[in-house]
């Protein structure tokens, strides 16, 4: 019989008597497993309905935004230049979408076979879907047991607020979630040059994940030799691609003056005090939610809390006009670091608690009444969030009858342009409806991006306009166009053929 024991934290050296060992991998593994997969698969199946339906009926977090990420894979993927024309105020080529993303290379090319926006949402469900094997892996060590493993990977894909971001649109900073879990699942097993790897591919989302990925080491375990070691590779690792971002980053500035808004944030933090931009009300209402149900066992993991506050720090002082909302119908992509760290938080102290109360219970009966308070504690406080969760639930809208508005009907302009526009025509539309023009190399927004894009050509630059009737002065406008001709129309839309 091997000898199991544990130490409490902060360094209190009274061993409670329990702790798990490497498991070796048996039947059981695959029946797990294979429900964890079964689980995955619905789970993405379900949110990239819900985000799917989202795109058909026009009702994305935002249009616009969606819009210039689908038109600008577009046209890397069918003409191999970055460039958009859909929305106003940035760069025409956008530099590897805005942020340095490299998996935006890899979504491209799936992109060529399966184009349009839904493509992106289904990669990006798809992405937070498949985290629930590395939390398996890494409940399998701190748990020492494969049921637990498999409750947890469920619990993970039963987490509201993950869905939350999981639907935010596209937005490349969610494909980090799953690299960065297995990144401290691997280094949770002592593989430093695997949690290396899964940590460049965890930067390889987008560049803030580099504010993150230094604190997987400190939460390995072993002592300080080992943490140095694994510290050593990741760094070894990580460098030449910081000073390549670096670089890419200097000549994009350079050269086409492109806003850099993580840069601007980072240069506004360095001042006292802090320039908190949110409320209590967005503590309790908003940040507090991505604690529950189960991720607030993550107090028991300390050491993972680390990077998490840096994180909600910089999200909290934010300016909320910015795209950085504090809402779960909102922009809420950014949360998606807090996402990956209350990931694994959640299942080391969820952990934890189960070796203590597993070691506590085994001791005499002072030992058994502490293990049975303990367990109180945290099944009273799971209740208590999975009661409050509720809240959350009635905002991340999954099934596509609980669409907003009760609609989940496609809006009737897709079916008015696929029979009217060839693909390669120019056309222009009002921002509301720009994703059902962004699926080509060149569309505009009337009342955004034309006088920006095409200057002093106005309604001459397309071929096509679909007009809101609701905007009075476009539709007079294009009413006395020399030429123009309406060919179409729905209750909300009229389509002219513009030569």
């Amino acid at each position: 019989m091997p000898t199991w024991s544990i130490r409490l934290p902060l360094g209190i050296g009274r061993k409670l008597g329990w702790t798990p060992e490497p498991l070796p991998w048996t039947r059981v593994d695959h029946a797990c497993f294979a429900v964890v997969t079964a689980a995955a698969w619905v789970l993405w199946a379900s949110l990239a309905a819900c985000a799917s339906d989202r795109i058909q009926t026009l009702r994305t977090v935002e249009n616009y935004a969606l819009a210039v990420y689908d038109q600008l894979v577009w046209n890397f993927a069918f003409t191999g230049a970055w460039r958009q024309t859909i929305h106003i105020g940035y760069d025409d080529t956008w530099n590897w979408s805005g942020h340095l993303a490299l998996w935006i290379f890899p979504i491209t090319a799936i992109y060529r076979y399966f184009p349009g926006p839904t493509t992106l949402v289904w990669a990006q469900t798809g992405a937070i879907a498949l985290g629930a094997f590395p939390v398996y892996f890494l409940a399998r060590r701190a748990f020492g047991a494969r049921p637990a493993a498999a409750v947890a990977s469920l619990a993970y894909l039963c987490w509201p607020a993950m869905w939350a971001v999981a639907l935010a649109d596209y937005q490349d900073i969610v494909l980090g979630v799953p690299f960065l879990i297995a990144a401290y699942a691997a280094s949770q097993g002592g593989r430093a040059f695997a949690a290396a790897v899964l940590a460049l591919l965890t930067c390889g989302a987008r560049e803030e994940w580099l504010f993150i990925v230094p604190f997987i080491p400190l939460a390995a375990p072993g002592g300080l030799r080992e943490k140095a070691r694994q510290s050593v590779a990741l760094g070894a690792m990580l460098l030449p691609y910081l000073l390549f971002l670096v670089k890419v980053r200097l000549e994009a500035t350079s050269h086409q003056q492109h806003d850099t808004p993580l840069v601007q944030q980072l240069a506004g933090l360095w001042r006292w005090p802090p320039p908190f931009t949110r409320s209590f009300i967005d503590l309790r209402w908003f940040y507090t939610h991505f604690t529950e149900p189960f991720t607030w066992l993550g107090v028991l993991s300390p050491i993972t809390l680390l990077p998490t506050g840096l994180a909600w720090f910089m999200h909290a002082c934010s300016p909320p006009q910015g795209g950085v909302d504090a809402t779960f119908a909102g922009h809420i992509h950014h949360m998606a670091p807090v996402v990956g760290l209350l990931s694994v938080g959640g299942v080391l102290g969820g952990g934890r608690a189960w070796r203590w109360t597993v070691g506590l219970w085994r001791g005499g009966w002072a030992h058994k009444l502490a293990g049975l308070l303990l367990a109180g504690a945290v099944l009273s406080g799971v209740r208590w969030a999975a009661l409050d969760t509720r809240r959350v639930l009635g905002w991340v809208r999954v099934q596509p009858h609980l669409l907003p508005h009760g609609d989940a009907r496609p809006a009737d302009e897709w079916r008015l342009l696929a029979e009217n526009v060839p693909a390669n025509a120019t056309i222009a539309t009002d921002v509301t409806g720009s994703l059902l023009v962004s699926t080509r190399s060149t569309s505009y927004t009337y009342d955004e991006s034309l006088a920006d894009k095409a200057p002093r050509r106005s309604l001459s630059a397309v071929d096509y306009l679909l007009v809101r009737k609701t905007d009075t002065d476009w539709v007079e406008r294009v009413n006395g166009w020399p030429g123009a001709t309406r060919i179409g129309e729905t209750q909300k839309y009229e389509l002219w053929r513009m030569q």
